[in-house]
């Protein structure tokens, strides 16, 4: 098994969180993808540092949330999301390293957490939506982070092929395939100004 730090579904677990799991802690939380997997069922799986190791470590509770990519990113985007809910289900309220079971963590809870999740983030983003666009080349994650900076706030992940930019309230991902995505934008009009902006500032693989 090979695994990797998933930058973009700790994002999102995060943003799952503050919406509707308070009690997270997000310092000690972390989401990695495996590769190489023979399981045929399992999609995800919720880690922690049990009681005694943390006692004999001297440190606290700590969970990691694992994403078989053979089986996780074939989902679509409301199936990832879910799945995301269901492992974060899986925390309980105290924090302490152990585990909700599937007498809690199970399809009608989901179900009610998503629904609960997608009214949260309409009423936060009142007007604001997303919108995908997607470039005939790959890009240079290196070189692009390097050049967004000059635009705002940016956060990187070379291994990933990520680089994610925040400007003017605005959320903007940009992935190595050539895939952007653009969060938080007005409508249509505000997203393809946005990309005009952005657009000079990405550097392609030559």
């Amino acid at each position: 098994m090979r695994y990797e730090f998933a930058e973009d579904l700790q994002l999102k677990a995060e943003e799952i969180s503050k919406i509707l799991f308070p009690h997270i802690d997000l310092t000690r939380i972390k989401c990695f993808r495996s590769y190489g997997t023979s399981s045929r069922r399992t999609i995800a799986r919720c880690h922690s540092l049990e009681k005694l190791l943390q006692k004999a470590l001297g440190v606290k509770a700590f969970y990691v949330l694992e994403f078989l990519s053979e089986r996780f990113d074939n989902l679509s985007d409301e199936d990832k999301t879910k799945v995301i809910i269901h492992e974060l289900m899986h925390i309980p309220q105290g924090f302490g390293g152990g585990f909700k079971h599937h007498d809690f963590v199970n399809e009608k809870n989901i179900k009610k957490l998503y629904s609960l999740y997608l009214e949260r983030t309409c009423k936060d983003e009142k007007n604001k939506i997303m919108f995908e666009t997607e470039l005939p080349y790959r890009i240079n994650i290196k070189e692009t982070c390097s050049e967004l900076k000059k635009l705002g706030d940016v956060k990187c992940s070379e291994k990933m092929g990520i680089a994610m930019l925040e400007t003017l309230g605005r959320n903007v991902t940009i992935f190595k395939k050539g895939k952007i995505v653009a969060r938080r934008v007005v409508d249509k009009e505000d997203a393809e100004k946005l990309l005009v902006e952005i657009l000079p500032h990405v550097r392609r693989i030559i």
